[in-house]
C-alpha cells in the first residue's frame, strides 16, 4: 500500500523540523561543560595524589546523538553524495594522533609493564588498551574525531542543508542560538559574581566540583568577536541586537578573570572593525563599554585576587610564575640533554609522548626548574601542549587545519565584503590564536564551539557562489527588460 500524499509531505517536514531542533540543542549545549558522569576515581580526595578523570559531558552526548540522527536521516534520503566532507587537514590531524600513539615510548612501556601480569587474551587486551596512558590516548583521539570530523560535518550540513530538492538555510537560526547561549553564560556568570560573591565566575563551564573560570574567559574571547562583527556591520539596522551585544560585551569584561582573554577579546573587536572598515564604531564600543570596564579591572572586588594572578607572580615562594616555568619545561622537548636521552624524551620531538599524556610526562622536562606550585585549571599553552603530546608533526597539522579554515573565511570576506560572517570568523580566529597561548581551548566542551566556528568559515565561503549566481540571474533579467524596452529594429 502506497503512502498518501499527506503522509509523504509530513515525513520530510518532520525530518526538517527535527534537524532544526537537533542543531539548536547542540549549539546551546556546546556552550557549557555540564558533566553527566565521571569515569575513574578522584584519587586526590582518597589517596592524596592526582590522576586524570574522564568526564562525559552533556555537549558530547548531544553531539553523539545528533550525529547518529544525521547519519540515519542522510542514509534514508540516500544523499551521501551531497554531503560536505571535512578537508584533508582535519584527517591529517587524526592521522598524526594515531602516529603519535604508535611512536609513544611512555604508552607502550606502560603497556609492556602490564603484560607479564596479564592472563589470557582478555587480560592482554586490557593491559594494552585499558591502561591509564592508553585510555588517555584513546579518549583524546575520539574527542578530536568528534570535534573536527563529526561536529564540523554536522554543523556545515545542517546550517547549509542540501540533502533535499531545495536547500534549507539555517544560518540565521544557528547565529541566534549561539548568541543566546553566549548571553546565557554571561548572565549566569553575573549572578555568580554579584549574587553569590564568587571570586571566579565560570558561567556554564563547570560541574561535578570542577569549575573553570579560565576556559569561560577564553570561550568569551573567541566567541564574542563574531557577534560584535555583526553589529559593527549593520549597526542601526539591528538596534535590539546592538543593545544586547553591548550588554554582553560589558558583562563579559565584568566577569572575566583572565587579563589575556580580555586582551584577546579586544583584539577580536578591532580586527572585525578593521576588516569591515568600521573603526569609528569600534572606537565608540571601546570607549562606551570596554574602557569603563577596564578602568575597573583592578578595583576592589571578589575577582581582584584571580585577576592579579593572571598578570603577576602568584606568591613570594614561586620566584618565576608557574605558567612561564611550564612553558620553559615544555620547550625542553627539543632539548637533547643527557636526561632527555636517558628517559627517551628526545625521541618525542617529531611525534610527541602521545595524545592525552601531556600532564603525566611534563614533569620529565622540568629537570632543575622550580616546580612548587600547581597551575590553575586551563592555563596551559595549547601550542606547547600539542608539541609535547603530538610532536612537531601534530602541532603542524593543527596549525594547518586552523590556517585552512582561516583562509576560507578570509576569501569569503574578500569576495563578499557586505557579509559580516567571513570577517567575524576571521576576527574570532585571531582572538583564538592569541588566547590559546595562555589557555588551551580544545578542552571542557569548548572544542565543539571551536568546531562550530570553523564550520561557519565553510558556510561563509559557500555564500559566495550563491551571491554570484543571484547577480548573474539579475543581469540576465535586466538585459531582457532593457531589450523589451527598445523600439523594434533598434
Amino acid at each position: 500500500m502506497k503512502p498518501s500524499a499527506q503522509e509523504s509531505k509530513s515525513t520530510p517536514q518532520f525530518g526538517r523540523t527535527f534537524d532544526t531542533v537537533v542543531l539548536t540543542i547542540l549549539i546551546v549545549a556546546m556552550c557549557s561543560q555540564l558533566n553527566l558522569r565521571a569515569i575513574g576515581r578522584d584519587t586526590f580526595v582518597t589517596e592524596k595524589f592526582v590522576t586524570k578523570q574522564l568526564f562525559v559531558a552533556l555537549s558530547d552526548v548531544v553531539l553523539l546523538l545528533g550525529f547518529a540522527w544525521f547519519c540515519v536521516r542522510t542514509t534514508i534520503l540516500r544523499v551521501w553524495n551531497k554531503i560536505w566532507i571535512p578537508p584533508l587537514p582535519c584527517w591529517a590531524l587524526v592521522f598524526a594522533m594515531l602516529l603519535s600513539v604508535i611512536h609513544s615510548t611512555s604508552i607502550w612501556d606502560a603497556a609492556m609493564n602490564e603484560l607479564p601480569r596479564a592472563q589470557g587474551i582478555k587480560g592482554t587486551i586490557k593491559a594494552i588498551f585499558l591502561g591509564k596512558e592508553s585510555k588517555e590516548a584513546i579518549a583524546e583521539i575520539l574527542q578530536y574525531i568528534a570535534y573536527f570530523l563529526a561536529a564540523t560535518t554536522l554543523f556545515v550540513n545542517l546550517i547549509h542543508d542540501r540533502r533535499e530538492s531545495e536547500t534549507i538555510e539555517r544560518r540565521k537560526l544557528a547565529f541566534h542560538a549561539f548568541a543566546g547561549a553566549v548571553a546565557l553564560n554571561i548572565v549566569i556568570a553575573l549572578i555568580q559574581r554579584f549574587g553569590f560573591g564568587s571570586q571566579s565566575p565560570y558561567g556554564l563551564f563547570g560541574s561535578s566540583g570542577i569549575y573553570s573560570p579560565n576556559i569561560y574567559s577564553a570561550f568569551l574571547a573567541f566567541s564574542l568577536p563574531l557577534l560584535l562583527a555583526q553589529v559593527l556591520s549593520r549597526w542601526r539596522d539591528v538596534m535590539p541586537a546592538l543593545i544586547v551585544t553591548c550588554l554582553c560585551f560589558a558583562g563579559a569584561l565584568l566577569t572575566m578573570t583572565s587579563a589575556w582573554a580580555a586582551i584577546s577579546l579586544l583584539l577580536g573587536l578591532f580586527v572585525a572593525a578593521a576588516l569591515q572598515r568600521r573603526m569609528a564604531r569600534a572606537a565608540i564600543l571601546f570607549g562606551v563599554v570596554a574602557l569603563p570596564m577596564l578602568l575597573l579591572w583592578r578595583a576592589p572586588s571578589p575577582l581582584q585576587i584571580n585577576r592579579a594572578q593572571s598578570w603577576q607572580i602568584p606568591s613570594d615562594q614561586q620566584k618565576v610564575k608557574k605558567q612561564l616555568v611550564e612553558w620553559y619545561a615544555a620547550l625542553g622537548v627539543a632539548s637533547p640533554s643527557p636526561i632527555a636521552y636517558k628517559t627517551g624524551v628526545s625521541r618525542t620531538f617529531a611525534t610527541g609522548v602521545g595524545p592525552g599524556n601531556y600532564q603525566s610526562n611534563i614533569g620529565t622536562f622540568y629537570q632543575r626548574l622550580p616546580n612548587e606550585k600547581k597551575m590553575p585549571p586551563d592555563s596551559n599553552n595549547l601550542y606547547l601542549v600539542q608539541a609535547v603530546s603530538l610532536g612537531i608533526l601534530g602541532l603542524g597539522t593543527l596549525l594547518w587545519m586552523f590556517g585552512h579554515f582561516g583562509a576560507m573565511a578570509w576569501n569569503a570576506f574578500k569576495e563578499n565584503r557586505n557579509d559580516y560572517l567571513g570577517a567575524g570568523v576571521w576576527a574570532s580566529l585571531c582572538a583564538l590564536a592569541l588566547v590559546n597561548i595562555f589557555h588551551a581551548t580544545i578542552v571542557r566542551g569548548s572544542g565543539i564551539v571551536l568546531a562550530f566556528l570553523l564550520s561557519l568559515a565553510v558556510v561563509a565561503a559557500g555564500i559566495v557562489p550563491k551571491v554570484v549566481e543571484i547577480k548573474e540571474n539579475q543581469n540576465e533579467e535586466d538585459e531582457k527588460r532593457d531589450g523589451a524596452d527598445l523600439p523594434a529594429g533598434a
